[in-house]
């Protein structure tokens, strides 16, 4: 996961498709990505019944599998995207919320409602996972045995930081 620091330049979304179960000729699972400066992200987990509550969708990108981004369903509608009309109708709300051309803060995330209540909301969030931000910019030395205490708490920070990104 990335957040917005993980970027060379201020984040901006370029683009978001939904391809439908029915549309998507590598299988019965709906496909959803996401361009943002020029970086194609798609998500990697079979999508079968739509976009349900609170469900994460999880996009890798296309040129580096240690950057991802994470979209989340953040209220009470389950949205079909089985069918064509579904994706489309999805895509379009997505469109609609999306805020394209415009900077997002470093650390932040987007949410927007979608329904006529304000718990009906998606959002997603920029995380970083790479080995610079884990490591706190430390290299990993097991040659010695105060080296190796050493590395083994800048893993356990590791574990920790992945772990509460998960969670997010």
């Amino acid at each position: 996961m990335m957040r917005a620091a993980s970027f060379d330049e201020p984040i901006i979304i370029e683009d978001v498709s939904v391809v439908s179960n029915a549309d998507n000729i590598q299988g019965d699972f709906a496909v959803f990505s996401m361009t943002i400066n020029g970086e194609v992200f798609t998500s990697t987990k079979q999508i079968e019944l739509g976009v349900e509550a609170y469900a994460p969708i999880v996009m890798v990108s296309e040129n580096d599998t240690q950057r991802s981004i994470t979209f989340t369903n953040g209220g009470t509608t389950t949205f079909d995207t089985t069918t064509t009309q579904g994706a489309a109708e999805f895509e379009e709300l997505w469109r609609e919320q999306m805020p394209f051309g415009q900077l997002i803060d470093t650390g932040s995330g987007v949410s927007f409602q979608v329904g006529q209540k304000s718990t009906e909301q998606l959002a997603f969030v920029l995380n970083d996972a790479t080995t610079d931000n884990l490591f706190s910019g430390m290299s990993i030395d097991i040659t010695t045995i105060e080296s190796a205490k050493t590395a083994s708490d800048v893993v356990l920070n590791a574990i920790r930081i992945v772990t509460a990104q998960r969670a997010e």
